[in-house]
């Protein structure tokens, strides 16, 4: 052999390509690691669910606090707008109450306020031309305007200008019902006020006989004489209940009261007005 050929290089095949690949250097990986192709690919997944169930969890808590603050302002909004419509006068009217006895109509009045007497007796006093079946009662609801309320017990004896003893006004209940009844003599007012306590509002009633014709005088129908025959009230009977009565100087009876079962004073010009109310109560009893 030549020494020309001796030095000459030997050929190991084709050059080897300088470019790498994804998927020589995946293999590479997996080889030098020592785990499968589908193991990685199990990890890869593992990871994706992690991430996922995170971005969840934090949709949700977004979710949540999105909707939180929406109900707080859907809350300060409504609060907004009552107060607003408090301010502008135009809340909306309270429902009235229930009159304590069975009534075949009903009569609205409105006052400015409390103190509003004047436009309530002018109203009050065109009821008492109101036609009633026989035996008949009228409810009169009384709306306060300026209080967006219908009165009770005590904004009556208040508007009426009444003052009596503290032993029957701190025992009167807050429902009271302001009425008409028909009698013989015609359309006449009758007030029945729930009580809580029977002794104290009856000990109350008899210390305000000296005042109670002056005190409700200007609620009463003029076509009876107020003059007393006598000073004093006198012990009566009406349907089978206690009563006091007044009379004036002809014996027609002017004012008088029962409290019907311990638990109803009933106020009114005639015997006949008081029965009336005692034979609706007895049959129809007010819920307590």
């Amino acid at each position: 052999m030549s020494p020309e050929l001796e030095n000459e290089p030997k050929k190991e095949g084709p050059p080897k390509s300088g470019l790498r690949t994804m998927v020589g250097d995946a293999q590479a990986y997996i080889k030098d690691k020592n785990f499968s192709l589908a193991e990685l690919v199990s990890q890869k997944r593992g990871r994706d669910a992690a991430f996922e169930e995170k971005s969840s969890i934090s949709y949700l808590k977004v979710s949540a606090f999105v909707f939180a603050v929406l109900l707080i302002l859907a809350i300060a909004g409504g609060g907004i707008y009552w107060a607003g419509q408090k301010l502008n006068g135009s809340a909306p009217e309270p429902e009235a109450p229930k009159p304590l006895v069975q009534a075949e109509k009903e009569i609205p009045i409105e006052i400015s306020s409390a103190r509003d007497s004047d436009s309530f007796l002018s109203e009050w006093r065109d009821s008492f031309n109101l036609q009633l079946p026989p035996r008949g009662l009228a409810y009169v609801k009384i709306f306060n305007k300026e209080e967006n309320k219908f009165i009770g017990s005590a904004d009556f004896l208040k508007l009426a200008g009444a003052n009596p003893p503290a032993l029957l006004t701190e025992n009167l209940a807050s429902r009271a019902t302001i009425g008409l009844a028909d009698t013989p003599r015609g359309t006449e007012p009758i007030f029945i006020f729930e009580i809580k306590s029977f002794s104290s509002a009856f000990a109350g009633a008899l210390e305000w006989e000296k005042n109670l014709p002056k005190d409700i005088e200007n609620f009463l129908p003029d076509r009876v004489s107020l003059d007393r025959g006598e000073n004093s009230f006198q012990d009566v009977i009406i349907a089978n209940n206690d009563a006091r009565f007044l009379y004036n100087r002809d014996r027609e009876p002017i004012l008088g009261y029962s409290i019907f079962n311990r638990r109803f004073l009933i106020i009114a010009q005639s015997p006949t007005a008081i029965e009336t109310a005692i034979r609706q109560l007895s049959l129809f009893p007010p819920e307590r």
